[in-house]
């Protein structure tokens, strides 16, 4: 058992490795008279198995169930290695995480009779009985499940709610064995989700990813709900990899696109998304569900960058001062990196918290306010920590002499060239950005255009669930004509810029306003009550009327308001919010019609 080593605190964890000279019954004996254990207001003990024998599973995991009454056991299977130059773990380890001052509660899941999105909106409702919910610690089994939902379900309903774990593995790549175990039960089709609650409990997560996007974007135009998708810009998706990178599907297609993992934007963070496989069709086939029209670049890195995230992440870490670390990596990152390098970034973890745990996944998960949700190629650190942190009397400072090593003169040829494909990518997407900002926006207000717009309705409309609404205005510049001929055309789109600004002000930063045309101008509320509507038009209609323009004085708009729900589509809703605003003029110009 790992010696602890920390400076006061109330959280304690314990990290071992099973092996032949710490045995399941004399780990388990230590465990029992452990001091801190008796103590413990909650206690946690999370088991990684690379062996995915069921009956092997089974048998070790209920000795721990029957040995530790007070505990929960829960955990999953690790993924072996895809060759034999990678070295993965051989033998059990488990961390304990003793709480005293917080509580744990523990949900599981069997997916045979239920999506994972349902056990997402299962959980939420446990989520709503409790208090001062910090985390959720979740382990998922079966690479087809696609897990990323249940993220989805519980940050729909507590988007500052961090969501963290991994998907099980299995001991031979490109199988599925894999198994959640909870509480002595087990699933090879589950989710566990543990709450993790507590006043004074505080978690801080990282996501290292250190891959960058190389060349232009790319859509998703063809996948299924089980996480393969079968054409990329309406060719076969592998063609991307064929094209590009000149990679064929063989039995080395895996240790290939694995230094090339696709990202994806995922609210403020890329996600990497690594193909597992392909189809004969030439489709590729992942660990998670990507979504329809999703935008989706190659991306590349070299192993120091890996590292300098890990380490910076590190060091962000020991100025949390964590009294438990566990770090979920990714085989892909040990295949690119190599063992030795791998293993260093894991250490890293290691010099800020001895005690420190690691397990290895499908894939890793960490969905928070930011984005995420289930990763590749990627490694996610979890801290935690009971009351404020404990000052250690001297700054903790984790180091990589490797990495502050002077550079030689001489730069490697394949240095080289990376850094004139990173030069290429950013002047490439410099160029692309600015294209694609005079395609969606109006040169003369700066707002987004009509083209924009439509794009935008599309999608939202076919977000919209049975019970989801969204809020769509249309105002028009009464008697715009007048201010033209009676000032000229150039007060005239002075004017124009001016509303603008003016109902950019009375709006939220996440609220879309586009000029649809001449005088005319839309705006979308994806995140309104609908019984707010009408308020909202008013309050641009008032708050215009209300503006002082330069030249002109005073000028009113006419405003249509309609209301979207699922089943509408961009004509039905834009023929309503047209009538409405026809309404609003016939009948007597500066006021708001609903229809």
């Amino acid at each position: 058992m790992t010696t602890r080593m920390l400076f006061g605190g109330t959280m304690k964890q314990y990290t071992f490795k099973l092996d032949e000279t710490a045995t399941y019954e004399q780990t388990l004996a230590g465990i029992c008279s452990n001091r801190d254990y008796k103590e413990a207001q909650a206690r946690l003990l999370v088991v990684f198995e690379p062996n995915c024998d069921p009956t092997h599973c089974e048998l070790k995991v209920r000795q721990m169930t029957d040995a530790l009454p007070e505990a929960h056991v829960c955990g999953m299977t690790t993924i072996g290695a895809k060759n034999e130059l990678v070295e993965m773990p051989r033998t059990t380890t488990c961390t304990l995480l003793l709480f005293e001052q917080s509580d744990i509660f523990v949900h599981a899941y069997d997916c045979h009779d239920m999506t994972a999105y349902e056990a997402g909106q299962r959980f939420v409702e446990e989520l709503k009985k409790l208090d001062d919910v910090k985390g959720v610690l979740t382990m998922t089994s079966c690479i087809t499940l696609q897990p990323s939902k249940f993220g989805v379900a519980v940050s729909e309903a507590f988007p500052a709610l961090p969501v963290f774990g991994a998907q099980a593995g299995t001991s031979q790549f490109g199988t599925d064995f894999s198994t959640i175990m909870v509480d002595g039960s087990f699933y090879d089709r589950g989710i566990m989700a543990i709450a993790l609650a507590g006043e004074n409990l505080h978690i801080r997560t990282d996501f290292n990813m250190g891959f960058r996007p190389i060349g232009r974007e790319f859509t998703i135009t063809d996948c299924d709900a089980n996480g393969v998708v079968n054409t990329i810009e309406n060719l076969p998706a592998l063609s991307l990899y064929q094209r590009y990178l000149n990679l064929e599907p063989n039995e080395y297609f895996f240790e290939n696109v694995c230094a090339f993992p696709l990202i994806e934007q995922t609210g403020q963070v890329f996600a990497p998304r690594v193909p597992v496989g392909y189809t004969p069709e030439g489709g590729l086939r992942f660990s998670m569900y990507v979504k329809l029209g999703s935008k989706v670049s190659l991306s590349y890195s070299r192993p120091e960058y890996l590292l300098r995230e890990s380490l910076a992440s590190a060091n962000g870490m020991a100025t949390f001062n964590p009294e438990a670390i566990i770090v979920f990596g990714c085989m892909d990152r040990r295949v690119f990196m190599g063992n030795e390098r791998a293993d260093r970034e894991l250490g890293y973890y290691s010099q800020v918290l001895e005690t420190a745990c690691y397990g290895y996944g499908y894939g890793e998960i960490l969905k928070t306010e930011q984005g995420g949700g289930v990763l590749n190629s990627a490694l996610v650190a979890v801290g935690m920590r009971e009351g404020d942190p404990v000052p250690l009397g001297f700054p903790k400072h984790v180091s990589d002499p490797e990495l502050s090593a002077t550079r030689p003169e001489l730069i490697p040829l394949s240095d080289r060239l990376v850094a004139f494909l990173e030069a290429m990518t950013a002047d490439l997407r410099s160029t692309i950005d600015g294209l694609t900002s005079l395609a969606e926006h109006d040169v003369l207000t700066g707002l987004y255009n009509r083209r924009y717009m439509d794009e935008l309705l599309e999608y939202e409309l076919s977000r919209l669930g049975k019970t989801d609404s969204l809020v769509l205005i249309m105002f028009d510049i009464d008697h715009f004509k007048v201010v033209n001929d009676t000032y000229g055309h150039e007060v005239g789109d002075m004017v124009l810029k001016g509303i603008s600004r003016c109902v950019e002000e009375a709006i939220r930063s996440h609220d879309v306003l586009c000029r649809w045309g001449g005088e005319e101008f839309l705006l979308l509320f994806t995140r309104a009550a609908p019984e707010l509507a009408f308020m909202l038009g008013d309050r641009i209609r008032r708050h215009v009327e209300q503006t002082t323009f330069d030249v002109v004085g005073h000028v009113t708009v006419s405003v249509g308001v309609t209301i979207g729900m699922c089943g509408d589509s961009v004509e039905s809703l834009f023929n309503r919010v047209d009538g409405a605003l026809y309404d609003a003029k016939n009948s007597g110009r500066n006021r708001v019609c609903q229809r």
